[in-house]
C-alpha cells in the first residue's frame, strides 16, 4: 500500500505551482497523496511526485500511472486492502518516469532545497509531464492496451507490474474483461506463479480473485 508522505511548506509551494500549470490539462491536485489526477471515461491518469529527503529539502521524483476503474474495482473486491482510501489510490499500470528514459532514478529527479528554486523546478517537472507523461496516458489508457502488454507473454515479468500478485491479478482481470479465448491457459499459468511466489504468501487473495471472476461476464469490459 502506498505510504503518504508528510507535507511541508516547501512541498506545498511546489505542488501549488504545478497545480496552476497542470489545470489546463484537466488535472486536479490531491495534495495529501502528492499526486495529480485526471478522470476520463473510466480511466484515471496519475502524475505523482515522490519527495525524497535531501536536507534541507528534497529530491523530487516523478511517477506516471493509469488507473482503470473497472479493473481496480474488481481487484479490490478480494484484495484485502481494508481502507477505502487505499483502494481508491492504487494504479493499474505505472512506474517512475526514469524507467521510460531507460535509466536509474537519478536520471529524472529534481533537487529542491529552498523556496527560490520552486518556480524553476516546477517548470522542469512540467516539461517532463508534457514530454513523457502525456504520451504515456495516450498509450496505456485503455483496457486493450494493458491486456495485450500483460497477457501476450504471461510468464515474463512486466516492468509496470513488478509484484507478481499485482501482475497476475491485472493479467487475469483484463483477460476476463476482454474475453480472451486463452483465459483458462492464463489462469493456469498465473495460478502456478502465485503458488510459488513468496512461498505462496499472496495466493489466498489471488484464489479469492479467481473465484470472484466467475461472476464477471467474459468480454464485458469491451461492451460497457
Amino acid at each position: 500500500m502506498e505510504e503518504v508522505e508528510p507535507m511541508t511548506p516547501l512541498k506545498e509551494r511546489l505542488f501549488e505551482t504545478l497545480r496552476l500549470k497542470l489545470k489546463s490539462y484537466d488535472f486536479e491536485l490531491n495534495l495529501k497523496r502528492h499526486r495529480f489526477n485526471r478522470r476520463r471515461d473510466g480511466v484515471t491518469d496519475v502524475f505523482l511526485l515522490a519527495c525524497l529527503d535531501a536536507p534541507p529539502g528534497y529530491r523530487v521524483v516523478p511517477d506516471v500511472g493509469v488507473r482503470l476503474e473497472r479493473v481496480e474495482n474488481i481487484f479490490h473486491q478480494t484484495s484485502g486492502f481494508k481502507k477505502k482510501e487505499d483502494q481508491l489510490n492504487t494504479m493499474t499500470w505505472g512506474l517512475p518516469v526514469s524507467y521510460l528514459l531507460g535509466g536509474p532514478t537519478a536520471e529524472c529527479e529534481f533537487l529542491l532545497q529552498e523556496p527560490a528554486q520552486v518556480e524553476g523546478v516546477a517548470e522542469q517537472i512540467f516539461a517532463v509531464f508534457r514530454e513523457w507523461a502525456l504520451p504515456f496516458y495516450e498509450r496505456w489508457g485503455s483496457l486493450k492496451a494493458i491486456d495485450k502488454a500483460v497477457n501476450e507473454n504471461p510468464e515474463e515479468r512486466v516492468l509496470f507490474r513488478s509484484l507478481a500478485w499485482f501482475r497476475c491479478s491485472t493479467g487475469l482481470i483484463t483477460a476476463r474483461l476482454t474475453g480472451r479465448p486463452d483465459y483458462d491457459r492464463l489462469l493456469q499459468i498465473y495460478t502456478d506463479i502465485m503458488k510459488k511466489d513468496n512461498k505462496g504468501f499472496y495466493y489466498k487473495w489471488f484464489a479469492a480473485l479467481v473465484e470472484s471472476l466467475d461472476k464477471v461476464p467474459a468480454g464485458s469490459g469491451l461492451t460497457g
